[in-house]
């Protein structure tokens, strides 16, 4: 059948079904022509997932369910669980909307701590921005950019050759385009880069689930732009220090707009293994530059 029938069956639009294909839920035959074909097995699969996305089940458990890894009962104990945390928490906000309109209250005199108890251990999500970790943020990107450059000396011993300007240029030039080619793809796939991950970073749609493609290119290029500058000496610099001000400050920088960062508690051991990852980088980087100096003197 095609995919305009599936449509009618499943009340799924084409855009969604596309969207589950892509992300490997079904695997929909071809014709001789080329065209989709879809069986009815691909119908009751996506019957499946559509009834765990309207009950808010994520994207990733949906994968980890057909794959096996986990079972549904677990999933949707988990779901309840959470549902009826914010069931709650509605409940509660409808219990002090009701009764500040019985109360006929007025902005100017409303007193706030008569109603403020019934909401004890309740935050907004304002309060949320100014947990961030943008110390935490910084040290991840420059983990990530430590990691291109030493991907470069290694793979490009060439480019130490010239010295001064030229080598600034080369260098330049490999991590605008390592970070264009790489960073997406492992957003996208992974959810972060290799320091973010080591820092227990993690980032997301807005709803929770992964990010896009599209969405991965899109945060990527705002980084570059807006917060390094297309990587220009001291540009940079001066747009990592404002980028971090702003962060500090609780404020969502402009490539975070259509993201979310999720940030693990950091054990012992993701800090040591930061911090010898550092040093291992500075070292192999002093390393580099001593033989090209000694080089350097030879050939003098």
């Amino acid at each position: 059948m095609t995919i305009k029938d599936v449509e009618k069956q499943t009340g799924i639009t084409k855009a969604n079904i596309r969207y589950y294909e892509s992300q490997g839920l079904i695997q929909p035959g071809r014709s001789a022509s080329g065209y989709r074909n879809y069986c009815p097995e691909d119908v009751e699969e996506l019957n499946r997932v559509r009834l765990l996305r309207l009950l808010d089940v994520p994207m990733e458990q949906v994968k980890a369910l057909q794959q096996g890894k986990t079972t549904l009962d677990a999933v949707l104990a988990q779901q309840l669980s959470q549902t009826q945390a914010e069931q709650g928490r509605l409940d509660d906000v409808t219990r002090v909307i009701c009764q500040i309109r019985q109360n006929r209250e007025a902005y100017e005199s409303l007193e706030p701590n008569r109603y403020l108890e019934d909401l004890k251990g309740r935050e907004t999500q304002d309060a949320l921005l100014s947990d961030r970790h943008p110390w935490r943020r910084w040290w991840a990107r420059s983990l990530d950019s430590g990691l291109i450059g030493v991907w470069m000396l290694a793979a490009f011993p060439g480019a130490l050759e010239g010295g001064g300007k030229l080598i600034q240029m080369r260098f330049l030039a490999l991590s605008l385009f390592a970070q264009i080619l790489l960073e997406p793809l492992l957003l996208w796939s992974l959810g972060g880069t290799p320091g973010k991950l080591l820092l227990g970073i993690r980032v997301t749609s807005r709803e929770g689930g992964r990010l896009s493609f599209r969405r991965a290119v899109s945060r990527t290029f705002g980084v570059l732009t807006y917060g390094q500058a297309f990587c220009v000496p001291t540009l940079r610099e001066i747009r990592g220090y404002v980028c971090l001000r702003k962060a500090e400050d609780g404020e969502l920088l402009p490539w975070e707009q259509d993201s979310r960062l999720d940030f693990k508690k950091l054990s012992a051991w993701r800090y040591a293994l930061a911090v010898l990852t550092f040093l291992a980088m500075g070292l192999f980087a002093l390393w580099t530059a001593s033989e090209q100096w000694f080089a350097d003197m030879l050939a003098g």
